[in-house]
């Protein structure tokens, strides 16, 4: 079965570190198309969730 592959290709995201300002480095977007459950997505790095982690944009939390 052949599936589909979508990439987000975009420029460069800033941090706070980098430009001293909160809330640059976020994401949002509608998947208006999708048959999802979910079709809004909106992720900001400066938020820091109950677990210690910051709200990144990514399927899993990248190791570091």
């Amino acid at each position: 079965m052949e599936k589909k592959i979508y990439a987000d290709y975009h420029g460069p995201r800033c941090t706070r570190e980098c430009d001293g300002e909160v809330a640059q480095w976020k994401y949002y977007g509608t998947a208006k198309k999708s048959r999802a459950a979910q079709t809004y997505a909106n992720h900001n790095a400066d938020f820091i969730g109950p677990d210690g982690l910051h709200d990144l944009a990514a399927r899993c939390y990248p190791l570091v």
